[in-house]
């Protein structure tokens, strides 16, 4: 009998006899636990972004919900038996395929695929990368298999080491972050002699609005550490309320504020360059008219994780150096080769 078969029956008995309280708003802390599932299966007690969940210390059928958590699992080593391309990232399903993951359509016409779906493979543990108040929507995925909840908008450093820590690999997330973080070193030093100005301008396909980085993105903080300069807008931390999940909106006329040596501009699934593009004043730019507004990889730019975090740096290694060419789609095969060279060297 399968894990998720049993976990889905202890559920059952214990719901009515237990009331889950005190949920923890971040991943903190990751604790052995005893045997506790009951075909022998050893599993262990870890806080996730919502709270604690037991999963099985080694997982046979994972199924990720989205392909960051797809790439997360498979930086450290533990490959995906199925992921959902939830965040439509060409780049990502490009990775994943030629890794042996099945990467699968979207099935819940959202961003989740349908649970019917994902019960009907039978995961032994299910992971997923989870924003802000989506706890209530991931509830019922957590009824086919133990549901691991992975932070998203956290300080990459962050995000690295939570993985090692949910799945006891401390040692291969510590050499994430050292090999990024020396990679951040290096891009510094290409230009310290004249710092770079950098000013992302993203466009949100949901509301239609041109929005830009503050100081509590991730991205801002590997920019910073690379050794770019930033509009004064988007160093700071804006005000409270005015900042989703780390990007701020902005009103057209505000946009020749943002103009740096260069000024890149995100394209993605749910990120539409020509938002930005199309405006009038943006087109006005100094960086546009002399040929230094770069579109980027949104999913990369935004990611946050990982393999985004390296992506960004090889683009800003470019720009460091005078340079605007930066990857595509066609770039995906190769650089995820290096990033899996350096962090496993």
């Amino acid at each position: 009998m399968s894990f998720s078969v049993l976990f889905r029956r202890r559920l059952a008995i214990m719901a009515s006899l237990l009331v889950v309280t005190g949920l923890v708003a971040c991943s903190t802390t990751a604790t052995p636990g005893s045997t506790g599932a009951g075909d022998g299966a050893e599993t262990r007690t870890v806080t996730d972004w919502f709270g604690e969940v037991t999963i099985p210390v080694a997982p046979e059928r994972i199924v990720a919900l989205d392909e960051n958590a797809a790439l997360n699992l498979l930086m450290l080593g533990m490959k995906p038996q199925v992921t959902y391309n939830a965040w439509g990232s060409d780049v990502a399903v490009k990775i994943l395929q030629e890794a042996g993951v099945e990467v699968r359509p979207m099935t819940g016409g959202g961003r989740r695929p349908a649970v019917e779906d994902v019960a009907n493979i039978e995961p032994d543990l299910i992971v997923v990368t989870a924003v802000a108040g989506s706890e209530q929507e991931l509830a019922p995925f957590g009824d086919v298999a133990p549901t691991l909840r992975a932070p998203y908008m956290e300080p990459w450093r962050e995000l690295v080491s939570a993985y090692g820590r949910y799945f006891d690999k401390g040692a291969a997330s510590d050499k994430v972050i050292e090999v990024l973080t020396s990679m951040t070193k290096e891009v510094a030093t290409k230009h310290a002699d004249r710092p770079k100005s950098l000013s992302v301008l993203l466009g949100a396909v949901r509301g239609d609005s041109v929005m830009v980085t503050d100081s509590s993105n991730s991205l801002s903080t590997v920019i910073a550490e690379s050794g770019f300069t930033r509009p004064a807008g988007e160093e700071k931390a804006a005000p409270e309320g005015q900042s989703y999940g780390g990007w701020v909106m902005l009103s057209p006329e505000q946009i020749p504020q943002h103009d740096a040596d260069i000024v890149a501009v995100p394209k993605a699934t749910y990120y539409d360059e020509k938002i930005v593009t199309r405006q009038p004043l943006f087109q006005a730019l100094p960086a546009v008219k002399q040929g230094r507004a770069p579109i980027v990889n949104g999913d990369m730019w935004t990611g946050g994780y990982g393999f985004a975090v390296y992506w960004v740096l090889v683009d800003l290694a470019a720009f460091a150096s005078g340079s605007i060419v930066v990857g595509t789609e066609a770039d995906a095969a190769q650089r995820w080769k290096q990033f899996q060279s350096l962090i496993t060297a």
